[in-house]
């Protein structure tokens, strides 16, 4: 039996190697853990911890592919365990699994898309900043934040929003069985707790990891209490490879949020 850890923002990439490093779920990291527990003959089962408020459309998209991979190529059993919230992107891998369950109080679902294109021309005018834009195509600079968004950029952008939602609803629809309808009506980016979402078709069982763990056990006939491996980074790792920092360190790049493009996020802002 392997327990996966699923812990805080997902985004794409295996994450920082240094001990004070951003915390979060790397896909890059999390799928490797995956494709491990798919050739380890022992784990004949995998179990999800999953505490996340989602983060990166495609990392999310390409940790629900593997657990998919791991289920139908490889025949494992999967339970995702939620903690204390595993929303958006966090229930949109969970969706991928065998069985899903939770604790009453969890807070889950939140399904839909965020993207967030910030605008700072009165913050550049009141610092008197401005810049000079070349570019190829009216469009190009769409997500720059220099300026207003176009009504014809908000149109594009909002296309790509709405075709990353029908990509959520679909896969909720087909991992939960769930008709499309259906699922629509519960995708309105609203977080259920654990006790709505079973009453909702969401998850399905009440329980704690111990239970997500005896649960797969029984899904894979394996004996009662079940050997238990958990995948990680060795915790020595960050230690030899990366330098110490500064945790608190803030640049203004991070405190405008711009140290990053902006992108299509499957995350639940609470």
């Amino acid at each position: 039996m392997a327990v996966i850890n699923i812990t805080g923002p997902i985004q794409g990439g295996e994450g920082p190697m240094r001990p004070f490093g951003a915390m979060g779920a790397y896909s890059g990291r999390i799928t490797k853990w995956l494709q491990k527990a798919q050739k380890d003959p022992m784990a004949r089962a995998v179990v999800l911890r999953v505490n996340s408020p989602g983060g990166e459309v495609t990392a999310s998209d390409e940790i629900h592919n593997e657990i998919l991979r791991t289920r139908r190529v490889y025949d494992k059993r999967v339970v995702a365990s939620f903690g204390g919230l595993a929303a958006s992107g966090g229930y949109y891998l969970a969706s991928a699994c065998d069985k899903i369950v939770s604790n009453k109080n969890t807070l889950t679902g939140s399904i839909g898309v965020l993207s967030i294109v910030p605008n700072l021309e009165e913050l550049m005018n009141k610092v008197g900043v401005r810049a000079n834009v070349f570019k190829s195509g009216a469009l190009k600079d769409a997500s720059l934040g220099l300026y207003p968004m176009s009504d014809e950029a908000k149109k594009v952008w909002q296309s790509m929003v709405d075709e990353a939602y029908q990509q959520f609803v679909d896969v909720v629809g087909q991992g939960r069985q769930i008709p499309e309808e259906r699922v629509k009506e519960l995708a309105d980016g609203r977080v259920y707790t654990g006790k709505q979402a079973k009453e909702l078709g969401l998850i399905d069982e009440f329980g704690d990891l111990q239970e997500a763990i005896d649960l797969a056990a029984r899904m894979a006939e394996l004996p009662l209490p079940p050997r238990v491996v958990e995948y990680r980074m060795p915790r020595f790792l960050p230690m030899l490879m990366g330098s110490f920092s500064n945790p608190y360190e803030l640049s203004i790049e991070s405190f405008l949020g711009l140290q990053r493009f902006p992108t299509l996020q499957y995350l639940y802002l609470g």
